[in-house]
């Protein structure tokens, strides 16, 4: 449910910008895009998939205050709107004359109509969606692989180059969609163990949400290699190509122009998929923990749809330079929570407060000097 622009961009500007040191660069890119989510989303369980009370650790206004930033990032201003946009750019290639208002204002009426039912998402998604998407993927990596030319020069040292993908991590958003998203999931692992005749206790839980997350994220790291190399061994073919068209000129080259329609299939469901589901948790932190069930959840979809249509309109490029700032300040304290939070679940060691606290402090004086400066 997480795999969206972001997973299929990221690894590929990746390989692009540091070649030869593409590897050195995954490492970094693996502990902000998946080591630090799938922890994020073990603890969320531990928290019973309430982000609420996955963030209230942290205090009362930092809570509120963390979790409405973040749902702005994850909902309307920044990730679903990358998701319409990204899908569009996968649909202008059967339709190159469908302008994104178009496009955007159909999507965004699909997402509002299956969205009007709850918990329909994590059903069409497992059952059937998610299945194609995985076959696509596999498709599109191996003949990218296959048809790859020389390595890509890079300007970058092997240290930066750890930096370099520990970075573009945060644009992936995953660590935000783990902590926000455990509550969707939350309730179906809890019937799987009822189903198997098992108490929903920390324990189990934890031994499935470990099999599940271990599955889910080791395909999303699969994905990110396969990209990631794909990119970095395509020789000087991609150097002048937009982020937004980056699969579409891989796939055109590995599969020819009469099977890149794959690519764009695969993009198409992987970006809607994800938009629902942002889309479904927006709306219900909305409607329960800002307005508390005090306006028909009806209306609180309309406006989440309806802002998303706005923003979507800027762009892919538009979108992203909302995206950078927001990700680069709010990303870093997501992973001192979660990893406070682990020690606070696991070994009953308190330290949420003042980690958070000292490094909210260290990036206020970070930025402030760099400002002044």
């Amino acid at each position: 449910m997480i795999f969206d622009a972001g997973n299929i961009v990221v690894p590929l500007v990746l390989g692009r910008a540091l070649g030869g040191h593409t590897v050195i660069g995954l490492l970094g890119l693996l502990v902000t895009s998946f080591v630090l989510p799938f922890l994020g989303f073990l603890v969320s369980l531990a928290f019973e998939g309430k982000s609420k009370a996955f963030l209230a650790t942290t205090g009362i206004v930092p809570a509120f205050v963390l979790g409405a930033f973040a749902m702005l990032l994850v909902g309307p201003l920044g990730a679903t709107p990358r998701c319409v946009t990204l899908a569009h750019e996968a649909f202008s290639v059967f339709f190159p004359h469908g302008s994104l208002v178009w496009f955007s204002s159909v999507v965004v009426a699909l997402i509002f109509i299956l969205s009007c039912k709850k918990g329909r998402i994590v059903a069409l998604f497992g059952a059937f969606l998610g299945p194609i998407m995985m076959m696509l993927l596999a498709v599109i990596i191996v003949a990218s692989l296959y048809s790859t030319t020389g390595v890509t020069s890079t300007v970058y040292s092997k240290g930066h180059s750890f930096l370099y993908g520990f970075k573009l991590g945060y644009f992936t958003l995953d660590l935000l969609y783990t902590i926000f998203f455990a509550g969707v999931l939350y309730a179906p692992l809890c019937s799987l163990l009822q189903e198997r005749k098992e108490v929903c206790a920390r324990r189990g839980l934890m031994r499935l949400g470990v099999l599940v997350g271990g599955v889910g994220f080791g395909l999303l790291a699969l994905v990110a290699l396969g990209f990631a190399f794909t990119a970095a061994y395509s020789g000087t073919y991609l150097s002048v190509t937009s982020q937004a068209q980056l699969l579409y000129v891989v796939a055109t080259r590995s599969l020819g122009p009469s099977l890149s329609w794959i690519a764009h299939l695969m993009t198409f469901i992987a970006c809607f998929t994800t938009a629902l589901a942002l889309v479904e948790v927006f709306t219900d932190y909305v409607y329960y923990d800002l307005l508390h069930g005090r306006c028909k959840r009806f209306y609180v979809l309309l406006g989440t749809v309806i802002a998303v249509f706005i923003v979507s309109n800027l762009g892919f490029s538009g979108v992203a330079r909302v995206i950078e700032p927001l990700a680069i300040m709010c990303y870093p304290l997501f992973i001192v929570i979660t990893l406070s939070n682990a020690l606070l679940v696991w070994w009953n060691i308190d330290v949420v407060k003042p980690a958070f606290y000292g490094s909210l402090s260290a990036m206020i004086v970070w930025y402030g000097v760099r400002f002044l400066r």
